[in-house]
């Protein structure tokens, strides 16, 4: 029988990926998304988030959890407050890192999907530090996860035209065609995750662009710089 959705849970799922990807689920299943902007609100990076997140697990029986989650402080390094790379670290490593804990506990049987960064995990930046280091750390320490103790699928897309891009950031000063919408990330992280479910592609635990078409252009040979 050819494995599908049967409920979702997206976590970060007000704007950008997140509410696209929300959007996109909920009309073929029982979606549900927890952010700053829903009732119950949903802070990831507050002490309270993880009860929030257990609760809507015991509530439901989702077979795939997204974790769409994140950001961090764009400029040089010194120039942001050490509390604002604390944030990122808390946002996008130790809390679905947590996450994963937990859903190894309860002995979880669905797919916990991590959304990462093609442009944080392939190259350094004097403007993202802590964002692109988070997010590495949580793709490598995730990828390395056993299957036998947890399901974990790493989708990692380039740039995105969301909020978590600053507007003076090159991208959108010099390479706006780098740019993608995020409604079209999301049609294609549903589709990666329904074949990678059913084996029509190589049994594979990280998204590679090189599986759809349309992507292809979207490649990650970059200009020689460091202020991604």
């Amino acid at each position: 029988m050819k494995k599908s959705f049967h409920e979702s849970l997206v976590l970060g799922g007000s704007r950008g990926l997140g509410q696209s990807l929300f959007q996109k689920l909920s009309q073929q299943h029982k979606c549900v998304a927890l952010s700053r902007s829903t009732d119950p609100k949903l802070d990831l990076t507050q002490s309270d988030s993880m009860q929030i997140f257990k609760n809507a697990v015991q509530e439901n029986s989702f077979s795939h959890i997204f974790y769409v989650a994140g950001g961090g402080p764009h400029g040089a390094f010194f120039d942001k407050p050490l509390h604002s790379h604390k944030w990122a670290f808390e946002l996008n490593y130790f809390k679905p890192v947590e996450i994963a804990y937990y859903l190894k506990s309860i002995l979880f049987k669905g797919v916990f999907v991590y959304i990462g960064s093609a442009i944080a995990e392939t190259y350094s930046s004097s403007q993202s530090s802590s964002y692109s280091l988070s997010k590495k750390s949580a793709v490598k320490t995730l990828l390395s996860l056993s299957e036998r103790d947890l399901k974990v699928r790493v989708f990692s897309p380039p740039y995105m035209n969301t909020s978590l891009l600053p507007p003076k950031a090159w991208p959108r000063l010099e390479n706006p065609e780098l740019i993608i919408e995020p409604n079209m990330v999301a049609k294609v992280l549903i589709e990666w995750i329904l074949d990678s479910l059913n084996e029509s592609l190589d049994p594979t635990k990280t998204f590679d662009p090189r599986h759809f078409d349309w992507l292809q252009s979207f490649t990650y040979n970059l200009p020689n710089r460091k202020d991604y």
